[in-house]
């Protein structure tokens, strides 16, 4: 849903967000193959339940985008928003516990370098893009 509205803003947004959900996906997807190959579940069972669950996504985006179609910005803007919270909320919410439970300070400090890098990342981002 989030790419769809995205992508119904402008294209560029939409790409960097779908670049975004690619980084999160990817690793996140080949953590589930693992664990569910641990669990001795079969490797065409795996491949199976992981493209049934990843289903849903194209087929909401799609209909987001036909919903979408003519609807004004003053609905698609708070939508936005919405969407921007929940990778926040997703980010911060996986993030915070683990930088809370580690105790090395070398690990603590390359936590927030590589979140200060990220914000570095999309502040970049918004100068080359600038609309």
């Amino acid at each position: 849903v989030t790419l769809a509205i995205t992508f119904s803003l402008d294209w560029r947004l939409g790409l960097l967000t779908a670049l975004a959900v690619f980084f999160h996906e990817v690793p996140h997807n080949i953590s589930d193959f693992a664990v569910l190959l641990h669990t001795r579940m079969a490797r065409n069972r795996v491949f199976w339940w992981n493209f049934v669950l990843a289903l849903p996504s194209p087929v909401a985006a799609f209909v987001t985008l036909v919903v979408l179609r003519n609807v004004s910005d003053t609905v698609i803007t708070p939508l936005l928003s919405l969407a921007a919270g929940s990778f926040l909320y997703i980010a911060l919410a996986g993030l915070m516990p683990e930088i809370h439970h580690e105790r090395r300070p070398a690990r603590i400090l390359a936590q927030v370098a590589l979140f200060l890098i990220g914000v570095g990342v999309m502040w970049f981002v918004g100068h080359v893009f600038p609309e």
